[in-house]
Protein backbone atom coordinates (compact mmCIF):
# COMPACT_ATOMS: atom_id res chain seq x y z
CA UNK A 1 0.00 0.00 0.00
CA UNK A 2 3.12 2.27 0.58
CA UNK A 3 4.05 2.34 -2.94
CA UNK A 4 0.35 3.58 -4.02
CA UNK A 5 0.90 6.62 -1.54
CA UNK A 6 4.76 7.64 -2.34
CA UNK A 7 3.04 7.35 -6.39
CA UNK A 8 0.48 9.58 -5.09
CA UNK A 9 1.75 11.86 -2.71
CA UNK A 10 4.97 12.77 -5.28
CA UNK A 11 4.72 16.21 -7.00
CA UNK A 12 5.34 15.11 -10.56
CA UNK A 13 2.45 13.14 -10.46
CA UNK A 14 -0.26 15.53 -8.90
CA UNK A 15 1.16 18.47 -11.63
CA UNK A 16 0.20 15.60 -14.49
CA UNK A 17 -2.99 15.03 -13.57
CA UNK A 18 -3.90 18.32 -12.49
CA UNK A 19 -2.58 19.37 -16.20
CA UNK A 20 -4.51 16.54 -17.64
CA UNK A 21 -7.49 16.84 -16.12
CA UNK A 22 -7.35 20.70 -17.31
CA UNK A 23 -6.61 19.55 -21.09
CA UNK A 24 -9.58 17.34 -21.26
CA UNK A 25 -11.43 20.45 -19.82
CA UNK A 26 -10.56 22.59 -22.54
CA UNK A 27 -10.89 19.82 -24.94
CA UNK A 28 -14.12 19.49 -24.29
CA UNK A 29 -15.26 22.97 -23.84
CA UNK A 30 -13.39 23.55 -27.60
CA UNK A 31 -14.45 20.56 -28.83
CA UNK A 32 -14.27 21.45 -33.07
CA UNK A 33 -15.18 17.67 -34.33
CA UNK A 34 -11.93 16.32 -36.74
CA UNK A 35 -9.54 19.53 -35.61
CA UNK A 36 -9.73 18.28 -32.16
CA UNK A 37 -9.40 14.85 -33.12
CA UNK A 38 -6.52 15.39 -34.98
CA UNK A 39 -4.66 17.37 -32.37
CA UNK A 40 -5.30 15.16 -29.88
CA UNK A 41 -4.06 11.94 -31.94
CA UNK A 42 -0.89 14.24 -32.53
CA UNK A 43 -0.34 15.24 -29.53
CA UNK A 44 -0.55 11.75 -27.89
CA UNK A 45 1.99 10.74 -30.77
CA UNK A 46 4.73 13.84 -29.33
CA UNK A 47 3.84 12.76 -26.58
CA UNK A 48 5.47 9.05 -26.44
CA UNK A 49 8.50 10.24 -28.87
CA UNK A 50 8.80 12.99 -25.97
CA UNK A 51 8.88 10.36 -23.44
CA UNK A 52 10.72 7.64 -25.10
CA UNK A 53 13.42 9.68 -25.55
CA UNK A 54 13.63 11.35 -22.00
CA UNK A 55 13.74 7.58 -20.65
CA UNK A 56 16.09 6.37 -23.27
CA UNK A 57 18.68 8.72 -23.93
CA UNK A 58 18.70 11.15 -20.52
CA UNK A 59 17.65 8.54 -17.95
CA UNK A 60 19.58 5.48 -19.17
CA UNK A 61 22.31 7.06 -21.64
CA UNK A 62 23.62 10.14 -20.18
CA UNK A 63 24.40 8.60 -16.75
CA UNK A 64 26.71 6.28 -18.40
CA UNK A 65 28.24 8.94 -20.38
CA UNK A 66 29.07 11.07 -17.52
CA UNK A 67 30.16 7.80 -15.15
CA UNK A 68 32.66 6.63 -18.15
CA UNK A 69 33.87 10.55 -18.60
CA UNK A 70 35.25 9.95 -14.63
Amino acid sequence: MSHYREFYTSPVIRFIAVMSLLGALLTCLHFDGYVTILALFFGALVYAFAEYVVHRYLLHEFPKLVTDKL
